[in-house]
């Protein structure tokens, strides 16, 4: 009991202390460049995937209806169907939502870690550098630096998204089965806090020479801890709106996380 509160009371100062850095003058430009630039691109984008979950909910409703009608051949009263309809209806809601919202947050993650790249990952430098009182990250040509963020970026969606689409369907497939079903989106939900905690944490790993498999490697072997990690940073990216300025507070804790919990690479 003791060490699991020892582990939160971790990662609560991690959060906090990664406020603390994005509060400073001379790091805040590194929130607000890629907040600008992921509004432009995210505030349509969610309000599309919005318009289309209402109208998705709407089918159902209407669908569903038609069916119980047909089913029991007009036998079954109108308030049968009514009070039928509407158990399904918020079992439906309740399932749907959860798993709209958590592919919402991981691909939004995907997408937005992509646009940003650069600033995350010179925010990152800057905070483990500051972090451990050295210079170690040498001034870079711009464009050098661009690239070697967004191709690290590309390498980690090309490990990602295949496992990510496969982990989906197998709980799509899960969740058609009676009782396995209820359980099925905790398997999404643990791949996706997974996988976020290896998109915050590679910026500062990334920064110390770890290759992603390095990286994989050893947050696999506090598994639990990252996983953690991954819930709370994957919690922040599935906020409609808040998100966008979130993002930026992930990087940091990943940062910390990374310096705290590991050594540097050799």
């Amino acid at each position: 009991m003791a060490t699991a509160q020892r582990a939160l009371d971790g990662h609560r100062q991690v959060w906090r202390d990664a406020l603390g850095y994005l509060a400073e003058p001379q790091l805040r430009w590194l929130l607000i460049a890629p907040l600008l630039l992921n509004i432009a691109v995210f505030g349509g984008l969610s309000y599309l995937l919005w318009q289309w979950l209402v109208e998705a909910l709407m089918a159902l409703a209407a669908n569903t209806t038609i069916t119980l009608q047909s089913f029991s051949g007009g036998l079954l009263p109108t308030g049968w169907v009514d009070g039928l309809l509407d158990f399904l209806l918020g079992a439906a809601w309740l399932l749907f939502v959860l798993i709209v919202t958590t592919l919402y947050a991981f691909s939004f993650t995907l997408l937005a870690q992509l646009i940003g790249a650069p600033f995350y990952a010179l925010l990152a430098e800057r905070i483990v550098d500051r972090e451990r009182g050295t210079a170690a990250h040498a001034d870079r040509h711009w464009l050098a630096f661009i690239g070697a963020a967004l191709w690290r970026e590309l390498g980690k969606l090309l490990y990602l998204l295949p496992r990510a689409l496969g982990i989906l369907l197998l709980t799509l497939l899960l969740s058609l089965l009676p009782l396995v079903g209820i359980v099925a989106p905790l398997l999404l939900i643990g791949w996706m806090s997974w996988a976020t905690a290896l998109q915050y944490l590679d910026y500062a790993a990334d920064g110390d020479g770890a290759s992603f498999a390095t990286l994989r490697y050893r947050a696999g072997q506090q598994r639990w801890s990252t996983l953690l990690f991954g819930a709370a940073a994957l919690g922040c990216a599935a906020l409609p709106l808040l998100n966008l300025v979130l993002l930026p507070l992930c990087v940091a804790a990943g940062s910390l996380y990374w310096c705290r919990r590991y050594p540097l690479v050799g």
